[in-house]
C-alpha cells in the first residue's frame, strides 16, 4: 500500500487520507485528436466532454468513473472505445496530446486503479 500511496502523492501532489484502490487489469491503447491523427477533427466525447482534455474511452458501464492510470494520472471515463474488450480484458483508450505520443504508447496490458468510494454511511467527516 505504501507504493500506491506514493504513486498517488506523485500524481495529485497531496494525500488527504488513505483511499482504497481497486486494481483493474486492462488492455490500454491511445488516441489523439490533433491534426495528424486519423480521427481529426474529433467531435465531443460520448458524454459531451471536450476531446482535447484529459480522459479516456472505457466500456460504457464505466461512464464517469475515475481511475488512476500509471504515467498518465487521474483520468475519467468520458468516451467509449470501438471495442469494450480486447483479448479477454476490458479495453481503455487513453486520449493523448499528440498523434505521435499515441502511436508511441501502442497497445499495452496494464493495471489501472479505481478509487473505491466509501460505503454508504461511512463517508469521512471533515475531509
Amino acid at each position: 500500500m505504501t507504493a500506491l500511496l506514493a504513486f498517488c502523492l506523485t500524481v495529485t501532489g497531496a494525500i488527504t487520507a488513505a483511499v482504497p484502490l481497486e486494481p483493474v487489469p486492462v488492455i490500454a491503447t491511445a488516441y489523439s485528436c490533433d491534426a495528424q491523427a486519423p480521427m481529426y477533427p474529433c467531435n465531443t466525447t460520448r458524454w459531451g466532454n471536450d476531446p482535447l482534455t484529459d480522459g479516456m474511452a472505457c466500456p460504457p458501464e464505466w461512464a464517469h468513473i475515475a481511475f488512476i492510470v500509471p504515467t498518465q494520472g487521474l483520468l475519467s471515463c468520458d468516451d467509449t472505445p470501438r471495442h469494450s474488450t480486447l483479448y479477454g480484458l476490458p479495453h481503455v483508450d487513453i486520449r493523448m496530446v499528440s498523434h505521435g505520443e499515441a502511436v508511441a504508447w501502442g497497445i499495452r496490458e496494464i493495471v489501472i486503479y479505481r478509487i473505491v468510494p466509501p460505503a454508504r454511511g461511512q463517508e469521512r467527516k471533515g475531509i
